[in-house]
């Protein structure tokens, strides 16, 4: 699989590597830095899914209160 060059985190080790630092130090650094980034999109995902979930728990709260009135 090859890199591309858009990418962050292989711009990030190229970074590192021209900064001097070793090879396997640089793609340690990119590694950390791709943890970081998946990490944040995944806690923001789970934040807009927990936001969902209680959305609908609040509306079957409310359709179950109504519906006990109807009937």
């Amino acid at each position: 699989m090859r890199s591309r060059p858009e990418d962050p985190v292989y711009r990030y080790v190229v970074k590192k590597e021209s900064e001097g630092k070793s090879k396997k130090s640089a793609k340690i650094a990119g590694l950390n830095k791709f943890l970081r980034i998946y990490y944040a999109r995944v806690t923001e995902l789970y934040k807009i899914l927990y936001k969902i979930n209680n959305f609908l728990d609040c509306q079957s709260d409310s359709l179950f209160v109504v519906r006990k009135y109807i009937l």
